[in-house]
């Protein structure tokens, strides 16, 4: 995978996942709803906030050359975040200095 599409994709994942303050490395519980997943109906089952479709469902995806990537591409959305954050929280300081006439 090229540089420029996995940052496009580490910045897609951060920036979906922050919309619910959702934690790109960690993992969630989850409901099977139907049997057409890989966990029988009403199974609540433990998986990562960012997965690939096979993870859910029995498929002949060729995708497992993405699915290597998934730890690095949540780190790398996680990294996004948390510079995001720094970035919005000295955005909100230097607002507040201006408010208070400091500048």
């Amino acid at each position: 995978m090229s540089e420029p599409m996995r940052r496009s994709i580490e910045k897609l994942i951060a920036w979906k996942l922050a919309l619910t303050q959702a934690d790109p490395v960690a993992t969630t519980h989850l409901l099977s709803r139907n049997s057409d997943s890989r966990f029988a109906k009403n199974t609540t089952v433990t998986m990562p906030a960012v997965f690939g479709h096979i993870d859910a469902y029995e498929t002949n995806c060729p995708g497992d050359a993405r699915m290597q990537l998934l730890p690095a591409l949540r780190k790398g959305a996680a990294r996004l975040q948390g510079d995001a954050k720094l970035l919005a929280h000295e955005k909100d300081r230097r607002s507040r200095r201006q408010a208070d006439g400091a500048g």
